[in-house]
């Protein structure tokens, strides 16, 4: 199955940023069971920071999506195990990216 390059790796981001929101909600309502059972704060609640998430994407791609506007033209590329595995090596390309999340104040982008 092909998708948009852009979407796979947009899609890899959210995903890493809406892991760590749910990592930081569960240790919140740890926090508030521990208060629930025993009537005193748990104190600072431990938070999830990624500090770097490294990734390595395999795909294979046959060109452009034919579109008539260029600044919204996308690169096919198809990440399927049992596709990668019966190309010749040489028509795979890998990917590596290295994602460091940081926190900025609204307007200081």
């Amino acid at each position: 199955m092909k998708s948009s390059l852009k979407d796979i790796l947009s899609t890899i981001l959210c995903d890493v940023v809406a892991a760590q929101y749910e990592a930081n909600d569960y240790s919140q309502s740890l926090a508030d069971q521990y208060e629930a059972l025993t009537g005193k704060k748990y104190g600072k609640i431990p938070q999830v920071k990624f500090s770097d998430v490294e990734l390595e994407l395999r795909f294979v791609t046959d060109g452009m999506e034919p579109i008539e506007d260029p600044e919204n033209s996308a690169i096919l590329v198809d990440i399927d195990a049992k596709t990668l595995a019966s190309m010749p090596a040489e028509c795979v390309q890998t990917l590596r990216l290295k994602v460091t999340p940081r926190a900025t104040e609204k307007g200081n982008e």
